[in-house]
């Protein structure tokens, strides 16, 4: 028995400033879209609190301009997931596959990488990372399924689990750059996903972000 644990905190993924109430035209990736995260020292950084009125303040944090990765969202042409997905990434060994619907936000896996582990995930039941309109403490329980498989070395297997969204706060948020880095009217999406894996070793994989 292994375990695996796999954490994500991408705070442009987890912080909309697109209004507090979530639809598909101001959440979900679109073909063309473009952004870019800059690494930062996340020690003694918190989170921040829930509800409404929120003020999540990081004006100190320190950031590496220099470390900057750019993503960009197209249509995707990849075999195994559905037609119709888009293919959001930095590289062709980091996407991730996401449609979208008036109704919902699908997740169906992608690549990841966990210490020396490197692979794919293929969601023949996907996760939801958005339900349309979302406002504050919209919540929304799902099973995924699906396959996955490590490159080196190499093993495949399946997999089953759950996956949680919900929109738990509103407010302000705060970044370096004074009044240019102050966003009002965000609201911040967390998901959850738990996995349970069958494969040449078996144990959890937990996708938070």
């Amino acid at each position: 028995m292994k375990n695996l644990y796999l954490s994500i905190l991408m705070l442009a993924a987890g912080l909309s400033v697109n209004g507090q109430t979530l639809n598909q035209a101001n959440h979900a990736p679109a073909n063309g879209d473009t952004y870019s995260t800059w690494q930062c020292d996340s020690l003694n950084v918190s989170p921040g609190g829930t509800g409404a009125g929120m003020l999540w303040n990081f004006s100190a944090i320190v950031i590496h301009t220099t470390a900057v990765t750019n993503f960009s969202t197209v249509a995707s042409t990849t075999s195994g997931y559905p037609a119709g997905c888009q293919a959001t990434g930095s590289s062709t060994n980091d996407l991730v596959y996401t449609a979208s619907t008036a109704a919902d936000l699908k997740y169906y896996g992608g690549n990841f990488k966990v210490q020396s582990y490197s692979g794919n995930l293929v969601y023949s039941s996907p996760g939801i990372y958005g339900v349309y309109p979302m406002s504050l403490n919209t919540t929304s329980n799902n099973t995924i399924a699906g396959s996955i498989s490590v490159v080196n070395p190499p093993v495949s297997g399946t997999f089953s689990g759950n996956s949680m969204v919900i929109a738990d706060g509103t407010g302000t948020l705060q970044l370096p750059g004074g009044s240019a880095g102050t966003f009002t009217n965000v609201i911040r999406v967390v998901t959850t996903q738990t996995l349970n894996y069958n494969a040449t070793v078996t144990g959890d994989i937990i996708l938070k972000s």
